[in-house]
């Protein structure tokens, strides 16, 4: 009786010690819901392009900000851009390349758009 209960007490211990998998092969996985976003992001893209030319200007930069949130890109090979999952709302954006004249306006984005821009850069002839 006493070896009984020595085994008992020993495999209480034992088995309150041991980790029980949770799952397969004991993987975890928890969803737990902590809120619910009434926005859906905007997209923005679009070429920045010499404004007398019209040829894309590679390697321009552009950047839309405001007070929570700053995107950046620097342009591709033909001047092109891209920016996905945006909040929305307002916004300053700024468009530059070395040699040009630098756009500085705003721009308000609502949820859900999808926006294509062309912006012009001129130079001082």
């Amino acid at each position: 009786m006493k070896r009984t209960f020595q085994t008992l007490i020993i495999l209480t211990i034992i088995y309150s010690c041991a980790s029980i998998p949770n799952g397969k092969h004991g993987l975890l996985f928890v969803k737990k819901k902590i809120g619910i976003r009434d926005t859906i992001p905007a997209k923005v893209s679009g070429k920045i392009l010499d404004y007398y030319d019209k040829f894309g200007l590679k390697g321009a930069q552009i950047k839309l900000e405001n007070k929570e949130e700053s995107y950046y890109r620097p342009c591709g090979n033909k001047g092109e851009f891209n920016f996905e999952n945006i909040a929305p709302g307002k916004y300053k954006i700024t468009a530059s390349y070395l040699g040009y004249y630098t756009l500085r306006d705003s721009i308000e984005l609502k949820s859900g758009e999808i926006i294509k821009l062309k912006i012009g850069l001129g130079y001082d002839e």
